[in-house]
């Protein structure tokens, strides 16, 4: 009976660590999972930490006005919400996007050894002169520890595998602007340099923008890692993927198939609202 208990023991031991070994090995570029679409309106949750329950990847979207006609601005600081038909901030946490991170900030802190959390925030509209890239990475800076942030000028020749991002943040902009012909993706390259806290994913619909994105100088291609799509250009993820990068799919039909489908093709961030789908 020892001598069977001792074995087991051993066995159990040898996937014990064969399952932390594989746990390590998993880069984050090499990730394919469920992303959360406007989960922080009400309609689809009642308080962020729901989400954070379910996946660890979040959509913010910022706005410099309090509305499309009412020209009221926040101070280093954005309004957060999804249409520019509304008004303020009518979602589960009734303040700007500083309030936002002040809740991630405190949750990290309840959940010390988190998976890394990934945040796109979608710029919905241009830099202000009093609302800037700097005053951007002020505020994340203002927020959490630099040992928090896992920023740009962090990234070697990879992605650090997932057991070393545990605690972590990366946050990544992406160009959701309207009307506009300007280029805030590349605004904020070019004012924060190798200083940058933020990646940015400019959107592409071939090939070709994968190296020549949209709105993104020359000079400013090489710090490009992340990429952003609508759905029905979701061929583009593997390609991505071949090239060690990262790419994010929204608007996805919200059915288990689809899911399985883009994890196969190796999307790394699948948006949608019902973050809660089973696959």
């Amino acid at each position: 009976m020892g001598i069977f208990v001792t074995m087991i023991l051993v066995i159990f031991g040898f996937f014990l660590v064969y399952n932390f070994l594989f746990a390590q090995d998993i880069y984050y570029h090499q990730s394919f999972t469920i992303a959360s679409h406007n989960s922080y309106e009400i309609k689809y949750a009642n308080h962020l930490e729901e989400v954070l329950n379910y996946v660890h990847t979040i959509e913010i979207d910022i706005w410099d006005t309090y509305s499309l006609w009412r020209k009221k601005k926040l101070h280093e600081d954005w309004y957060v919400r999804h249409s520019p038909f509304k008004k303020g901030n009518f979602n589960n946490m009734n303040g700007g996007f500083k309030d936002y991170l002040i809740f991630l900030k405190n949750w990290s802190q309840n959940y010390p050894n988190h998976p890394v959390i990934t945040v796109f925030v979608d710029k919905k509209q241009n830099w202000k002169n009093s609302n800037t890239p700097n005053d951007f990475d002020k505020l994340l800076e203002s927020i959490f520890c630099k040992n928090q942030l896992f920023t740009p000028n962090k990234l070697l020749k990879e992605f650090p595998n997932l057991e070393n991002l545990r605690g972590k943040f990366i946050f990544v902009i992406t160009d959701a602007t309207l009307w506009n012909s300007r280029s805030p993706l590349n605004e904020y390259l070019e004012q924060r340099k190798d200083s940058a806290v933020a990646f940015v994913a400019p959107s592409i619909k071939k090939e070709a923008d994968m190296f020549n994105p949209p709105k993104i100088s020359n000079e400013n291609i090489s710090k490009i890692k992340f990429y952003n799509m609508h759905f029905k250009h979701h061929e583009l993820v593997l390609k991505v993927h071949e090239y060690q990068k990262i790419s994010r799919v929204y608007h996805c039909p919200e059915n288990q198939e689809i899911i399985k489908k883009l994890i196969q093709l190796k999307a790394n961030f699948i948006a949608i609202n019902n973050f809660r789908i089973k696959i």
